[in-house]
């Protein structure tokens, strides 16, 4: 089995940013600007990225398990669940209505959210002392591991969370695959994610930009795995549906 090796996501991201004008904050402003700062800026682009990684399993949280489970219960008394289950075992929303997946979705919202919360204050603190008149805050999530929730339900989520006033410092979204990837239904080998959530019109500058970000952390991937990624952007749509996210999957070249 060719296994994977771990990584900090924030360092690797760092050095693949160098290529295309990308700096650390505090490269910019110094380790102590007074107030949070965000991550990362790209000068040239008007870019000031917040990098969040997914690092809590929320999964094994008591209080979403004994909410999920009632949910569940709803299902089966209703008729509408696929599979019959009792004790303890591990579940999915394969083959569940749409309403019961959007519940489920919804008990991982409330810490998505305060995430997505931080990121914004820090965008905002950050773009002032950056001097960048029109910026566009960037805010870069990275699922290290957490395992229960597939790439699209964590897209649908974070796109439903954005569309609040409350986070106008966030322009755009990108959702990608940090330690923990996802894999085919079937297979065990890692598929890299690249999901762009847009609060605001992508002009062809913008879309410029976040391919040549995209390209930069597939190309530092290649350096880290030594072998050739691939992934299953927003122009994959099918695939992006199909995909879960997977603690056991190997190395396998998929392009």
């Amino acid at each position: 089995m060719n296994e994977q090796p771990k990584f900090n996501v924030e360092d690797e991201f760092a050095e693949a940013i160098r290529s295309i004008g990308g700096f650390r904050v505090t490269e910019l402003l110094g380790m102590s600007p007074g107030h949070p700062n965000a991550d990362f800026a790209f000068p040239a682009d008007s870019v000031v990225a917040e990098l969040k990684c997914l690092d809590k399993d929320q999964i094994n949280d008591a209080r979403i398990i004994e909410k999920a489970s009632e949910l569940y219960v709803e299902e089966l008394v209703a008729g509408r669940a696929p599979v019959v289950a009792f004790g303890d075992v591990h579940m999915t929303t394969a083959g569940f209505s749409e309403e019961h997946v959007r519940k489920i979705a919804g008990l991982y919202r409330v810490p998505v959210e305060r995430v997505v919360k931080k990121a914004a204050v820090q965008i905002e603190n950050t773009v002032g002392p950056l001097d960048i008149s029109e910026p566009i805050g960037f805010l870069l999530l990275a699922n290290d591991n957490h395992s229960a929730l597939d790439p699209a339900h964590m897209a649908a989520l974070v796109n439903e969370i954005l569309a609040k006033p409350d986070y106008s410092s966030i322009d755009i979204a990108i959702l990608f695959s940090g330690n923990l990837a996802a894999a085919f239904p079937g297979s065990s080998h890692r598929v890299d994610y690249w999901i762009v959530i847009g609060r605001r019109t992508i002009t062809p500058e913008l879309h410029e930009f976040i391919v040549r970000l995209r390209e930069a952390w597939l190309s530092r991937l290649e350096i880290i795995f030594g072998n050739k990624r691939s992934y299953a952007g927003p122009g994959d749509m099918q695939t992006l549906i199909n995909l879960e996210t997977r603690r056991d999957t190997t190395l396998g070249k998929f392009r």
